[in-house]
């Protein structure tokens, strides 16, 4: 896999409601990084149905990819769709 990084419970965590004062967005490079030095830059589970899906996302579970977009100094931003688990492994 490209990113070893839960996103899922980063976006959770942030949106968590705290106490406090409001907490600052997260910066991309608290959302993690790649094991090849990549930064991420975004991670939206729930990105709007006229963004284009890639053809490797079954067309049946389109409204259930989720975004993944990736910084990679000197080589430029890598748009990462993914389903989330469970759903690949329905279908196996």
């Amino acid at each position: 896999p490209l990113c070893r990084v839960d996103v899922r419970s980063l976006v959770v965590s942030a949106a968590a409601p705290s106490d406090g004062p409001a907490a600052a967005p997260a910066s991309p490079r608290s959302l993690g990084f790649t094991r090849d030095g990549g930064i991420i830059q975004r991670y939206d589970p729930h990105p709007p149905a006229a963004l284009e899906r890639p053809a490797y996302i079954p067309p049946h579970q389109a409204g259930h990819a989720e975004l993944v977009e990736i910084a990679y100094p000197d080589h430029g931003v890598a748009r990462v769709w993914r389903l989330p688990r469970e759903l690949q492994e329905e279908d196996g």
